[in-house]
């Protein structure tokens, strides 16, 4: 099997279930936001940012075993891929505790200052980070071994199981339910993985052999944190000068933008270990030339209908299912533009990631925060509320990639051919947004009636007809699929 053939498969066994999985889990975070409602969903994605942040007290070790594992097995080092394994698992069972009790000091200490949703919510957010470093772990390891079909049908399990739970629990509990599902939701996911995949681990907290991990994984983490930072700006400026009603709005277009960018990120986790691989072979930057270029052409051609889709038809959805929350869906059309560039990002980090110079991000990821912090309060003075916040993340992201390609560029080709391939794919994006507004202007803006959202989809997927085919013809996409489902073997 070639490798292009061996990627796309894998790509639509993993992609399927994540889509899978993902829509599962797009009915559950419907059902959350109508459990909860506006005010404590807003509290609950406060209490996210901190887990989100969370995950760089294992200090950047996990990615960089996602990253060793993988470049070992290329070099055929067993034994190296097993040690790595080993230490990540011991260092990631010590800090997680540790930060769990940290957790635990800080929600006693607030107990009575703030409102008691945030302070029993500390005590959640300290369980849910243990058991999401374990599962964490465990779903890294099954990418870093390629063990994609595996991955495939656990997401889709763990989404059902989940879902289930947020029905029942955040029904009857409201927040404290919802904080409950996600606990059962992770101790499910770990039993999973272990039953099909009984990962053997050995304590081995070996403070020398961590280093070379940590020197990787230290600025790996720290390019995680400003990126973070980069895609919490928007939440951190809602919550603090617009307040949690606000917030609750907002999320909205989180959980939709959240859904439509999983093909890509599904796509992304295929990629890396393949990325690892081929450089381990000859640590040569020009191996990796096509994969970089080939898949940011793939993914602006594919990025497009995901956004249209989203744009013309979640306006229906929201209206019918969450009403209270309509007044996020403009903030949600602005922010789904992000997605083009968050998409055609991944490649680029991967890329950087492999040839060891990814501390390159540095300043462009601090000047892109800059920026959208700058733009962002701008908007807030302005009045342009979480429409204004969400189109200025949108441009933010578009400048960021920009850098980051022509980063990519430099270790790869002459700066005439680089600027080619930077406008080819671009191209894709920027017919995507006339194809939009030509819509909106022929046929009237996109409303909440069930008809207008089949119309305007309708049209837009047809003018994404020429995406299919080019795709069909650079990657033979169909016939990959043919024998990946529907030829015996």
């Amino acid at each position: 099997m070639s490798k292009k053939n061996e990627i796309l498969k894998q790509v639509g066994s993993y992609a399927l279930g994540a889509q899978t999985a993902q829509l599962i889990t797009l009915v559950a975070a419907v059902l959350s936001r109508k459990f909860l409602g506006p005010m404590q969903m807003g509290i609950w994605s406060t209490l996210q940012i901190i887990v989100d942040y969370s995950k760089y007290a294992t200090f950047g070790v996990v990615t960089a075993m996602s990253r060793e594992i993988p470049y070992k097995l290329g070099q055929k080092n067993q034994y190296g891929a097993e040690e790595v394994k080993n230490l990540t698992f011991s260092f990631i069972l010590a800090s997680s505790v540790l930060l769990a009790v940290v957790l635990l000091l800080f929600a006693a200490l607030t107990y009575g200052v703030v409102r008691p949703e945030i302070t029993y919510g500390l005590i959640f957010v300290a369980t849910i980070i243990f058991l999401q470093r374990m599962n964490n772990l465990y779903i890294a390891l099954i990418r870093s071994y390629k063990e994609f079909k595996l991955a495939g049908r656990q997401m889709i399990a763990s989404a059902i199981v989940n879902a289930v739970f947020v029905a029942l629990l955040a029904y009857h509990f409201r927040i404290y339910g919802f904080m409950i599902a996600l606990v059962f939701s992770f101790i499910f996911n770990i039993a999973f993985v272990h039953f099909y995949q009984p990962y053997k681990f050995h304590w081995q907290l070996n403070r020398e052999k961590l280093k070379p991990l940590m020197k990787l994984g230290f600025p790996l983490m720290m390019v995680g944190i400003i990126m973070t930072v980069l895609r919490s700006l928007d939440k951190i400026i809602i919550a603090r000068f617009l307040g949690f009603e606000a917030l609750g709005q907002y999320s909205i277009a989180i959980m939709i933008c959240s859904f439509a960018s999983n093909f890509s990120t599904s796509v992304g986790v295929v990629l890396f270990p393949h990325f690892q691989e081929k450089i381990a072979s000859r640590d040569r930057p020009e191996d990796l030339k096509e994969y970089l270029f080939q898949s940011t052409l793939a993914y602006s051609c594919c990025m497009p209908v995901l956004i249209g889709v989203a744009w013309f038809a979640a306006p229906y959805f929201v209206g019918l299912l969450l009403p209270q929350y309509v007044d996020g869906v403009p903030a949600m059309q602005a922010l789904s533009l992000s997605l083009f560039c968050i998409a055609l990002i991944e490649p680029c980090h991967h890329f950087l990631i492999a040839i060891r110079k990814h501390l390159w991000l540095f300043p462009l990821l601090g000047a892109s925060a800059g920026f959208a912090l700058v733009l962002t309060a701008v908007c807030v003075r302005a009045g342009y509320g979480i429409v204004g916040i969400a189109a200025s993340m949108s441009l933010t992201f578009l400048c960021y990639f920009s850098g980051v390609f022509f980063l990519c560029g430099k270790s790869l080709a002459n700066w005439h051919e680089v600027f080619l391939r930077y406008v080819t794919t671009m191209v894709p994006g920027i017919y995507m947004i006339a194809v939009i507004l030509g819509i909106r202007a022929s046929l009237g803006t996109e409303g909440y009636r069930l008809g207008q959202a089949m119309t305007h989809t309708g049209v837009f997927l047809i003018f994404c007809v020429p995406f299919a085919i080019f795709l069909n013809r650079r990657f033979a996409v169909l016939s990959v699929l043919k024998s990946r489902y529907f030829t015996s073997h």
